[in-house]
């Protein structure tokens, strides 16, 4: 079981470089809502409905929005625009996966896979929440109570600041973690476990370690 100092400094070391990855963002908000936004049109061309959507920046850049998203619903006319933010979509969930890979106690050889994996992944998951945003856009109503609950949780997925600080802790462990590591931190923590029991009993403790 990993001890509490160790704990601590894993902590440290993700905050200390997510806040200096965070605070980049004022410096390359504008080249990385580009990237995306020439990333999704591309996507959107390869599956067919590129002209069917359009993506472009926002016209007056409102806190953290800086793309509009709309579908065509006729032969001209477009749907109201929907609001995205390339942070909550992409930036920030590739500040929390840098980090965590950063500040993992694991060889040099590892993290930099780690980080090459884990970064197309999480980009890859953010064209799929800008593509999620084009199927649901327009956001009008339906009279379906299920219809309607499908379409928030997909604009959930698209636009969720949680889903941004939760997917990218999910690929931190599949491409980082290994089944060894797993193992390793499972027996440890039994071993711990028995020899605390043995203690607070007052009994000898005789086991080694798994």
């Amino acid at each position: 079981m990993p001890s509490v100092r160790s704990v601590l400094w894993f902590a440290f070391k993700f905050l200390v470089i997510y806040a200096v990855l965070a605070a980049c963002w004022p410096l390359c908000n504008g080249a990385y809502a580009s990237f995306m936004r020439a990333s999704g049109k591309a996507v959107f061309d390869i599956v067919g409905v590129g002209s069917r959507v359009r993506i472009r920046p926002a016209d007056r850049q409102e806190g953290i929005i800086d793309t509009l998203l709309s579908v065509r619903i006729g032969s001209t006319a477009y749907g109201s625009d929907v609001d995205v933010s390339s942070w909550v979509v992409g930036y920030q969930p590739m500040c929390v996966f840098v980090a965590l890979v950063v500040g993992t106690p694991v060889d040099a050889r590892r993290r930099l896979g780690a980080l090459l994996a884990g970064i197309l992944i999480v980009h890859a998951l953010a064209l799929a929440r800008v593509v999620t945003l084009a199927l649901i856009a327009p956001p009008a109503l339906s009279p379906d109570l299920w219809a309607r609950a499908l379409k928030w949780f997909a604009f959930y997925f698209a636009h969720g600041l949680e889903v941004s600080c939760f997917l990218p802790v999910i690929i931190w462990i599949s491409v980082t973690m290994r089944v060894e590591d797993v193992r390793r931190f499972v027996l440890d923590s039994r071993y711990d476990a028995k020899r605390v029991r043995a203690r607070a009993h007052g009994e000898p403790w005789q086991g080694g370690h798994a």
